[in-house]
């Protein structure tokens, strides 16, 4: 009974601390903001809470130190803390069920983008606005968020959390109320290709749901685990091709194509060193400015953040886990990942729980495959024999 009720208060202090960081994150507050730093403090004392009632396996506590440690050094080394944020949230995943926490963070995220929004019409918070179109006063928004992209992802997030947790129901309206939600996104931002892989999204679901065969499925699926090798290939590649190829035709239209992200990738793979651990801050304001938003990358991004050690970690992760989505056959968890391992070579934000919450699952390449949407939590989590506590 005590162990119950003690698992019980862990995971309540997981929530806490997630669901706050959700709602900083919906409301577009960032680490620039004071009110953001103190309730982020406080929100770590719940998540030091979690970790600390928690029981582990002796390899999952190793696993969990070198991956904090690891994600700590970038953090220093650089300042970027998406990584080392992604670190401690999957390292206090261990019996928490994630699907339930995907409902609690959809209301917790809808909420907070809609005040957000709301406020930015009100005139309560700041909407940044880009005239594109004197004429007719055409023009994109962002909506109390920093920039045009943020306010995109913050929605299609929302979308794809609302598809996730119907599933099983999913039809017409479901389909119809995430298309009006995103085409007004589109509306405000003109963001091109996260549009278009959220069409790519509805339509590897629809094959799902709808179309095609359970041997057509497996072997689709199959191809889909591979897309953490397909992405980040690409987002080394094609830079280097730009180098090689950059005033041809070919390469011109491909990186304006992906409004150009190839041209930006190629300049910063240049001008930084190869290093297995990142590279320091000092190094960044003294040769490329201050603003870190370095690339819509996130492989790119991780290497010079946090070095070749931290992308392959994160490359293999990512493989694992939809190889173990795959052989479970958690169909529409394999989905959403492989999108989003496909979303990353055109924007950082999937591995930031906070903002994507699909990230958590790589928690279950370190714990059990009962956080996914199991119940019998508790039962997975008071039978480790040979398990031991940070408390203890």
């Amino acid at each position: 009974m005590e162990r119950t009720i003690k698992n019980r208060n862990a995971r309540i202090a997981y929530y806490m601390y997630f669901l706050t960081m959700v709602g900083l994150k919906a409301l577009g507050l960032g680490s620039n903001n004071r009110a953001f730093l103190i309730i982020f403090v406080i929100s770590l004392v719940f998540l030091a809470l979690k970790i600390i009632y928690t029981e582990y396996q002796p390899t999952e506590l190793m696993i969990v130190i070198a991956l904090v440690l690891l994600s700590l050094i970038g953090f220093l080394r650089a300042k970027e803390q998406t990584y080392f944020l992604a670190a401690i949230s999957i390292a206090g995943m261990k019996g928490i069920n994630f699907r339930d926490l995907c409902k609690k963070t959809l209301v917790v995220h809808a909420i907070g983008s809609l005040i957000a929004v709301l406020g930015s019409m009100m005139g309560y918070f700041q909407d940044n606005i880009q005239v594109i179109n004197a004429a007719t006063g055409e023009a994109y928004h962002t909506y109390g968020y920093s920039d045009f992209n943020v306010l995109f992802v913050n929605m299609f997030i929302i979308a794809a959390l609302y598809i996730y947790i119907r599933y099983e129901k999913l039809g017409i309206k479901e389909f119809l109320l995430t298309n009006i939600l995103m085409f007004w996104t589109y509306d405000a931002t003109h963001s091109r290709t996260g549009y278009l892989l959220f069409f790519g999204m509805w339509l590897l679901i629809a094959l799902d749901k709808f179309i095609l065969k359970e041997k057509v499925k497996k072997r689709l699926y199959y191809v889909y685990t591979f897309a953490p090798f397909v992405m980040v290939l690409l987002s080394f590649l094609l830079p280097y091709l730009y180098e090689l190829f950059g005033k041809t035709k070919i390469m011109y239209e491909i990186n304006h194509a992906l409004t150009g992200r190839i041209f930006i990738m190629n300049y910063y793979l240049k001008l930084y060193p190869f290093t297995l651990f990142g590279n320091t801050y000092e190094f960044w304001l003294n040769n490329a400015g201050e603003i870190l938003e370095i690339v819509d990358n996130l492989y790119v991004t991780i290497y010079l953040y946090s070095g070749l050690v931290m992308l392959i970690i994160y490359v293999l992760g990512a493989f694992y886990l939809l190889r173990k989505l795959y052989q479970k056959r958690y169909d529409i968890e394999l989905i959403l990942f492989a999108i989003l391992c496909v979303y990353a070579f055109m924007e950082e934000f999937p591995l930031n729980p906070t903002v994507n919450p699909f990230a958590l699952l790589l928690a279950w390449v370190i714990f059990d495959g009962n956080l996914v949407r199991g119940d019998d939590v508790e039962e997975s989590c008071n039978h480790n024999e040979h398990s031991v506590s940070v408390q203890g």
